[in-house]
């Protein structure tokens, strides 16, 4: 389970990558989405529709063998697919 959206932290954690959707900066990691806190420190979002990120949990699963590239974990979605340098990208989807 992603932590819950609205969940402040002092740091982000370990192997976060930045990731960028239109004009702002996220941080992900887990399947949970971290922006910069008022204050200091990093807050957990609501997933950003049309974030590329480099992976998912392992317990993601697809819940619809029609179509084997969506995957779900908790209450995000994703699809599976390539990036313009050739790597495996999952995309956050409404």
């Amino acid at each position: 389970m992603a932590a819950p959206v609205g969940w402040k932290t002092d740091s982000l954690p370990d192997g976060a990558e930045t990731v960028q959707v239109e004009e702002t900066a996220y941080y992900y990691h887990e399947a949970a989405f971290y922006q910069d806190a008022p204050g200091g420190g990093y807050v957990v979002v609501t997933p950003p529709v049309g974030a590329e990120v480099s992976s998912i949990p392992e317990d993601a699963k697809a819940p619809n063998e029609e179509e084997p590239d969506l995957y779900q974990f908790d209450n995000t979605f994703f699809t599976k697919g390539t990036n313009d340098a050739g790597k495996t990208i999952y995309r956050v989807e409404p």
